[in-house]
Formats: structure tokens, C-alpha cells, sequence
């Protein structure tokens, strides 16, 4: 990681929604093991400020306690990519020399590390399940608060010495909890997104089609020129 940290670009990825067609890793999971129908109270808890968001997660994650952890990762396994994600893939190859891709969700580790995995990111901030003994305890951590993304992004890229100043950020997502993403951004692309996200980006792409997004960061990292 040492070695990339002085490459101009930091490419920001949401993952639920805006990389699978799944918008909720979260729900996904509760429709799976049928608790999706004690989950709306909770949300609309939240929302109404009635409860905070971490008080939001642990209510959600408490349903899951006990349950083994490779269930849940098969579930997570379960989710696809958008159709022509093999773009991006290849965009983070043909990059790789100057460009930093981290993927930051409020879904969970397990599909972020796929991320990693499967179409060469670098780095995730995404929820961690906590496990004992290969079950889920009903708690998790390291997480962006639902407004939070922009903060634990830039906390991150501090801490493993991005110099944010010179570095050109370029967010990706689609939902009201990347709003704060998008602010820390020097260009922020909504995509396949909600209509109250779109005023905050600076780029909007309508289309969910995956190969659009791509051509449009190729466009943007081939005619930017390296300064490093």
C-alpha cells in the first residue's frame, strides 16, 4: 500500500446500489433469513431521530446473533455485480500505477473484500460483523456513520499518508448516505442514483448500465495530467 500512496488519484467506490444491482446488502440478508419484516420500524426510528444510527445498526445486527459467519458470507457471495463490471476491473488495471480504488459502504465487509478480491481495489471501509467462534456475536464495528463516509474516507487516506492535498478524489455513488462522500470529492459522480443525491454531485449518470461509469472515469483519468 506504502508504494501507491503518492499517486494523484483516489477513485471512491459505494458499493450497494452503485456497483450491484442489490441496493441493500442489509435487506438482502434480512429477506434471506425472512426478518425483513421487523426492520421498517427501525429504519423510520432513525429517520424520525428517535434513535441514533449506531443504536439503528446493533438493532438490526442483534436479529443475526448466533448465526454462523458462513452463512452470512454465502448470502453476501449471492449478490452480483452489475452487468459489465468487468470494466471497472480492467479500468483499475490499465490505473494501477497511478490511481488508489477504495471502496467505502455502509454494507458489509464481506462484499467489500470481493471488492478487493475479485476486481482489484486496494482498500474497503465497510461494516464489520463482529465474530466469536465463527458466529456472529449481534454487534458490529468499523463502520461510516450514515452521514459519516466523507470523514472516515479522508481519516483513512490520512492515515496511511495520502497527501489529500494534492490528491485528486473521485467519488461514485447513489445514495443520500454519499452526500457527505461527495463533499470531500473533487468530482463527485452520482450514479443510478436517487433524485435527492443529484444536486450534490458533479457529474450525473442516469443509465445503470456499468460500462458508462467506466468510459466516464477513463475519460477522466486519461486526459488529467500526472503531476507526480
Amino acid at each position: 500500500m506504502c508504494e501507491r500512496v503518492k499517486n494523484i488519484y483516489v477513485i471512491v467506490f459505494d458499493v450497494d446500489g452503485t456497483l450491484t444491482p442489490i441496493r441493500s446488502s442489509w435487506q438482502f440478508i434480512h429477506i434471506i433469513l425472512n426478518t425483513i419484516h421487523r426492520v421498517h420500524s427501525y429504519a423510520r426510528l432513525f429517520l424520525d431521530g428517535i434513535i441514533t444510527y449506531d443504536e439503528w445498526i446493533a438493532l438490526e445486527v442483534s436479529m443475526w446473533k448466533g448465526l454462523h459467519s458462513d452463512t452470512v458470507r454465502r448470502i453476501l457471495e449471492a449478490i452480483p455485480w452489475r452487468s459489465g463490471i468487468e470494466e471497472i476491473a480492467n479500468l483499475v488495471k490499465k490505473y494501477k500505477d497511478r490511481a488508489m480504488i477504495i471502496a467505502v459502504s455502509g454494507g458489509f465487509d464481506y462484499l467489500c473484500e470481493r471488492a478487493v478480491k475479485e476486481l482489484g481495489f486496494d482498500a474497503h471501509l465497510c461494516v464489520k460483523l463482529q465474530i466469536n467462534e465463527g458466529r456472529l456475536t449481534g454487534f458490529a464495528s468499523d463502520y461510516p456513520d450514515y452521514d459519516g463516509k466523507g470523514r472516515i474516507l479522508l481519516d483513512f487516506l490520512n492515515d496511511i499518508g495520502v497527501d489529500i492535498g494534492r490528491a485528486k478524489l473521485i467519488c461514485v455513488g447513489d445514495n443520500i448516505n454519499d452526500i457527505n462522500l461527495f463533499e470531500v470529492c473533487d468530482i463527485a459522480i452520482a450514479f443510478c442514483a436517487n433524485e435527492n443525491v443529484k444536486e450534490y454531485a458533479d457529474i450525473i449518470i442516469n443509465t445503470c448500465n456499468v460500462r458508462f461509469l467506466a468510459r466516464l472515469l477513463d475519460e477522466l483519468l486519461v486526459y488529467t495530467p500526472n503531476s507526480t
